[in-house]
């Protein structure tokens, strides 16, 4: 019962992420992007089983980006290394806030690695748009922080 319980949830999370990516889609992607389901990489700081989720989410939605192909690698990337990151390092936090705050920075630095693919096809400048990237990222990764914290008052994230 519990693995069915983790595969259904897995597909819900990264059906919404979807989801919420073609909503948003016109500020998803580019150089200044506001990625508003992003907002659910604070999931992670309360358990690492929602990691499979955005990620195939990431994926889901990158699918119908404008860049094609880069953007799965690159974007797929992103989330896949700044997630990961978070986790490992949240391993030995108990604080939540603090852990929110380490998955803010990770996917926030993270970026580097959209900064190179929009650098790469569209010639881009590379600091300028890792940081304009990031700051986007970082903006998102606050609002999660409120919206999943609210979230958590009222469901159990943790299991």
């Amino acid at each position: 019962m519990k693995k069915t319980k983790t595969i259904t949830m897995t597909g819900i999370i990264a059906a919404l992420y979807f989801v919420l990516g073609l909503v948003f889609s016109a500020i998803s992607f580019g150089a200044i992007q506001f990625r508003v389901p992003n907002v659910m990489y604070q999931l992670v700081a309360f358990n690492k089983k929602y990691y499979i989720g955005l990620v195939l989410g990431v994926f889901l939605t990158n699918l119908t980006s404008p860049l094609g192909w880069y953007d799965l690698v690159f974007g797929v990337l992103t989330s896949a290394v700044g997630l990961g990151a978070a986790i490992v390092v949240n391993a030995n936090i108990n604080n939540v806030f603090f852990k929110q705050a380490i998955v803010a920075i990770s996917v926030s630095l993270s970026t580097i690695f959209v900064a190179y693919e929009l650098n790469l096809v569209l010639g881009l400048p590379f600091l300028y748009t890792w940081l304009t990237v990031a700051a986007g990222q970082f903006l998102t990764q606050i609002a999660g922080m409120f919206v999943i914290g609210a979230i958590s008052k009222r469901v159990d994230l943790s299991e």
